[in-house]
């Protein structure tokens, strides 16, 4: 709940995140339901401002306002590190928040299948499977990691090792499905 003057949010995000501009909403709880508040946007980089006029703040008296985005990793993203961040801070009547910073962490990990003698072997075969949800590890579309349903393998190939990004914390399944003649397969995921 809050006075009914302008509130103003500014939002620092690290390099490795994109602001997805069309998820902002701000709501409140109306007596037919949510009712959406007019905001102003400002920002091209950022830091990005988002106000949120008297006018609207005055229709929400006495209510509890919701505002909520969302921002994608990105290229720039901090893999298996120290976090992307989103740093937000809030000034409403004559009061003024501290900055509030949530983290956002991806991890990546590397597979290379190898000879007796340490050289890569092309041509062997893996799955990703997020334990979680039983979705499958699909390829990069974009910044993002595709998930989806049906397994997609993944070939070793030119001495390369296969790289899985974008992943969130938790437990995966990496199984062998296809291997080298001359060759065995792990023997379990």
């Amino acid at each position: 709940t809050v006075a009914q003057k302008e509130i103003t949010i500014t939002d620092t995000i690290s390099d490795g995140l994109t602001l997805n501009k069309d998820s902002l909403s701000v709501t409140y709880p109306g007596s037919d339901g949510t009712v959406t508040l007019d905001l102003e946007f400002t920002g091209d980089a950022s830091p990005y401002t988002i106000t949120i006029p008297a006018a609207s703040v005055k229709a929400a008296a006495d209510k509890t306002i919701t505002i909520t985005y969302t921002a994608t990793l990105n290229d720039q993203a901090v893999i298996n590190g120290s976090g992307n961040t989103n740093t937000v801070e809030l000034d409403y009547d004559e009061y003024h928040t501290v900055d509030f910073t949530t983290t956002t962490n991806t991890h990546k990990f590397e597979v290379k299948k190898t000879k007796p003698d340490g050289t890569a072997l092309n041509g062997v075969s893996f799955t990703l499977q997020r334990n979680s949800d039983d979705k499958y590890y699909v390829t990069k579309d974009g910044d993002s990691s595709v998930w989806q349903t049906d397994e997609n393998t993944f070939t070793t190939a030119d001495g390369e090792n296969l790289v899985f990004e974008g992943l969130d914390a938790g437990v995966y399944t990496l199984t062998e499905t296809a291997t080298v003649s001359g060759y065995n397969m792990l023997t379990a995921p």
